[in-house]
């Protein structure tokens, strides 16, 4: 996800909170959580020691975005190809 939105790990779980690492952070959260079976909680201590509400409503937003947003569906399809998911 960072590599794809030129970010740097330390970017997703930095404090930033402007949409340029805000999305790429949630975009992070709907993998983790799609492909792991890891908690809120597990997933933002991942990401910085972000609160279990803070993990869902990043969660929420991408799972509302998700449907009607094509680029975003292509986000994902490329991150998951490049991870052969």
């Amino acid at each position: 996800v960072a590599e794809i939105h030129g970010l740097s790990i330390q970017d997703l779980k930095g404090p930033k909170r402007h949409r340029g690492v805000s999305l790429p952070r949630q975009i992070a959260i709907y993998l983790i959580r799609k492909y792991t079976r890891a908690s809120f909680p597990a997933i933002g201590h991942l990401l910085g020691g972000r609160s279990h509400s803070t993990i869902v409503a990043g969660l929420q937003a991408i799972e509302e975005d998700l449907p009607h947003d094509e680029s975003l569906q292509g986000v994902l399809r490329e991150i998951e190809e490049r991870l052969r998911l």
